[in-house]
């Protein structure tokens, strides 16, 4: 998939906020996308990011939950 190069100037700008909403509380994407306001694809990007550099994880996710939720890394 082709990224807007836009984005990629904006993406540590996005990962930070990811991690100061994570502090807050654990959140899905789509939960992500709305409060900060960003694509749910760019939102995506910068957790890929984030998992990938093990500064965010998953949490666990129930059978009936439809999006896992990530949690900052201890």
């Amino acid at each position: 998939m082709k990224w807007a190069p836009d984005l990629w100037r904006i993406l540590p700008l996005i990962e930070y906020r990811i991690l100061k909403a994570l502090e807050e509380s654990p959140r899905s994407v789509p939960e992500l996308a709305e409060v900060l306001g960003f694509p749910p694809e760019a939102i995506l990007l910068a957790i890929s990011g984030l998992l990938r550099s093990k500064k965010i994880e998953p949490l666990p996710k129930a059978r009936r939950e439809r999006y896992f939720r990530y949690k900052v890394s201890q």
